[in-house]
């Protein structure tokens, strides 16, 4: 049977809800790839087979689930055996929808284009201490930002909240997540410990809301399953439910969407932001990382210039020797 066929058979709410689960458990560990084993009898002998799960993965089952299944079917992952057995029908799946040929012939721009979304997408969150750092530059930064544009009148236009409160409430979804792909479904004496506190369970739904999306909605993109990385939330047909779908993708909207969201309520659509500054560091590292491959006389002349600034026996070559183009910032 293939992955589509199987998973068809699945409730899309208890298949998101317990794919969630995984990725909380490897978000702790800060495992963005885990290895899994399950046991395979043939004959009379058993054997252990790995087959590998990644953050990534679970958003692409998760995906065909929406799209192929509903929540009024009868099977549910309720074991190991189901759940081992989605993952490695979903690689198989993986490996024929996936064209290799599709880098064969393609341009320099192209595969920079699929490198820069690829890192973008993942390396920069396999870090605890990243995320918390992320966090706190970019709330410094929008309080800076204030002191210049009324950012304060676009999160009361949203949420009815400043920025400190919606940052607050941010920290306390993101803690609530940690502990269960159900947020709201906690008890409110867990995170409402006065009458006038700003975290009630109406405060936190209404920022789940702004970052959820149906099933419809997934179904419905034109940016497919990209959707998931600006609304990790995921409201169920039957129970109507707000599922996270995964932990890595609400950690991305912990760290920049205040930035973000004031970006998008102006502009009104979600669209990839390759102007401003960004787009300026982007292109120039493009330019620079074109310029090495191009220029083959200068590719052999950076390596031999290793007598500068040798420590240790090891060789280090200026910023610019490595990049081809001057430092864009200095830090303090």
């Amino acid at each position: 049977m293939d992955f589509i066929s199987l998973i068809k058979k699945y409730e899309v709410e208890n298949l998101i809800q317990t794919f969630s689960y995984q990725s909380i458990l490897m978000f702790k560990e800060m495992k963005s790839f885990k290895r899994l084993v399950f046991k395979v009898k043939q004959f009379e002998f058993v054997n252990n087979i790995e087959i590998g799960l990644s953050v990534w993965d679970i958003i692409g089952i998760q995906y065909a689930a929406v799209c192929h299944s509903t929540d009024y079917r009868s099977q549910t992952v309720d074991n190991d055996t189901k759940f081992l057995g989605l993952v490695n029908q979903y690689r198989r799946y993986e490996n024929k929808i996936i064209d290799p040929s599709i880098l064969e012939n393609a341009s320099f721009e192209t595969i920079n284009k699929y490198l820069f979304g690829l890192s973008n997408e993942q390396f920069q969150f396999f870090n605890m201490n990243w995320i918390f750092n992320s966090f706190n530059r970019n709330y410094h930064i929008l309080k800076k930002i204030q002191d210049i544009s009324d950012y304060d009148a676009i999160f009361n236009e949203l949420f009815n909240l400043t920025i400190d409160e919606y940052c607050n409430i941010l920290t306390m979804l993101f803690w609530l997540c940690m502990q269960s792909p159900d947020p709201l479904s906690a008890p409110v004496e867990l995170y409402n410990k006065s009458n006038n506190t700003i975290l009630t369970k109406e405060n936190l739904e209404k920022v789940i809301n702004y970052y959820s999306v149906t099933y419809k909605g997934i179904r419905e993109s034109q940016i497919k399953q990209q959707i998931l990385y600006v609304k990790p939330f995921i409201r169920t047909q039957k129970n109507n439910r707000l599922l996270l779908s995964n932990m890595y993708l609400f950690s991305i909207i912990n760290c920049k969407c205040k930035l973000n969201t004031p970006r998008q309520n102006r502009s009104h659509q979600l669209t990839l932001d390759t102007d401003g500054a960004a787009g300026a560091v982007c292109a120039k590292v493009v330019a620079a990382v074109r310029l090495r491959i191009r220029n083959q006389e200068r590719l052999q002349i950076v390596p031999l210039a290793c007598g500068i600034r040798a420590s240790s026996g090891v060789a280090h070559l200026t910023h610019q020797q490595r990049t081809g183009c001057p430092r864009l910032y200095t830090a303090q």
